[in-house]
């Protein structure tokens, strides 16, 4: 992603770690929804989805998610 967001910055500076990192570590190291991580970064969910998608992180099929 060439260009972050002040929100994802603000992410970054809360956590220590760059953005890519944080969400690889909730969604499939902690398992956490989209929902859940929306809620912790106080973004809506859509806006995880989005920053999700512009990093290519992979989404949890339905057998993974459970």
């Amino acid at each position: 992603m060439n260009e972050k967001t002040e929100k994802m910055l603000e992410v970054e500076d809360k956590f220590q770690m760059p953005i890519e990192v944080v969400l690889r570590q909730l969604y499939w190291s902690e398992k956490k929804t989209t929902f859940a991580i929306a809620k912790a970064i106080d973004v809506c969910q859509y806006t995880v989805w989005s920053w999700m998608n512009k990093l290519g992180i992979a989404k949890r099929s339905n057998s993974e998610a459970h």
